[in-house]
């Protein structure tokens, strides 16, 4: 059956040397899709599956999110509910050619969100991203909100490494409704016999809120969370980034993971700015058209590489309906991007 693409630009000038474990901007699912379903590559804690999944959504102009942001996850707020109740946990993993995404490395999780409310009672301060592994056994970088007392007008940000009662907030007071960056750092120590896994607790975890994507990485971040007294993630784990629905109320407009600080600026703040893109890559008759010679390859949106070939102006592909993004770089060195979008 032939294949239709349609591509989306990107605009995008992408480091060759770091690695994308995720790209998600939750565009490529239609408006009221629950993230449960099985099109999105996202799956639940089976011990935690008794709350509706957050739901995809269209911009609104009121949210206040860049023009690049299309659509959103909804993390419903909840209310007066006790601490014992179930909480809802949504995962997607993180993905190196296969391979486990554990140290030593430095990873990256740069989120776009709009904090709408807190919560109320104890489920408050409960955390809503981090990373996870894939049994759902061990989640570490946890990020919370921590509400102030009544009437309850502003908020802080915490990080944890592995211990919840362990917490470190932010001392800025934020607001409602308003969008946030915010950049979660993981750094992974080395984790090889003999000394394996949970024997390790030498991790740590940073955050930075609002950073300045443009510039070198700072080396003082926002909130720099404790060491804590739980284990570090084991070499077997596949990792994943996770959704904690147990409290605040939130909208998601990205969730970026690398393990390259200088990539996060060209994924999040050239997504969706028209340039020169559609004149180096189009599609026809399930064939990409560079226009030119140069490298072409073909990614999953985890970052998992297709297809790598060398173009001498167009290369015929064969994909299964999804979403990809394709990846030129010409002879002359200028590098471009554009998602990909198989319908049938």
């Amino acid at each position: 059956m032939k294949k239709t693409m349609s591509f989306v630009l990107l605009a995008c000038a992408l480091s060759v040397h770091a690695t994308v474990y995720l790209y998600e901007k939750f565009d490529s699912y239609g408006p009221a899709t629950l993230l449960s379903d099985p099109s999105t590559g996202w799956f639940v804690n089976p011990a935690q599956d008794s709350i509706t999944a957050p739901t995809i959504e269209l911009v609104k102009p009121e949210y206040g999110f860049s023009e690049s942001v299309t659509h959103v996850a909804t993390i419903a707020e909840r209310k007066g509910v006790a601490v014992v109740n179930k909480s809802r946990m949504d995962a997607i993993k993180l993905i190196n050619n296969g391979a486990n995404v554990v140290g030593p490395r430095t990873m990256y999780a740069a989120v776009r969100l709009q904090i709408v409310s807190s919560g109320t009672g104890a489920l408050s301060t409960s955390w809503f991203v981090g990373f996870g592994d894939s049994t759902f056994t061990r989640v570490c970088g946890k990020v919370y909100i921590q509400a102030t007392p009544s009437p309850n007008t502003d908020f802080k940000f915490s990080v944890t490494k592995n211990t919840d009662g362990a917490a470190v907030s932010d001392p800025t007071l934020h607001k409602y409704g308003s969008v946030y960056l915010l950049v979660l750092k993981y750094k992974y120590m080395s984790d090889v016999a003999p000394l394996v896994g949970t024997a390790q607790k030498n991790d740590s975890v940073m955050l930075f809120v609002n950073p300045d994507l443009s510039v070198a990485e700072s080396p003082i971040p926002t909130i720099r969370a404790t060491m804590g007294t739980g284990n570090d993630f084991a070499a077997t784990h596949k990792l994943t980034f996770a959704l904690n629905q147990k409290g605040p109320g939130l909208r998601i407009g990205s969730v970026t993971v690398t393990d390259n600080w200088g990539e996060l600026n060209s994924l999040i703040n050239s997504i969706g700015v028209a340039s020169n893109v559609a004149r180096n890559i189009s599609y026809s008759a399930e064939r990409v058209i560079t226009y030119a010679e140069g490298q072409l390859g073909i990614y999953s949106l985890q970052g998992v590489r297709l297809l790598n070939k060398m173009s001498t102006g167009s290369v015929d592909v064969s994909l299964p309906k999804g979403v990809y993004v394709a990846k030129f770089k010409s002879v002359s060195g200028q590098v471009s991007s554009a998602k990909i979008v198989v319908s049938k």
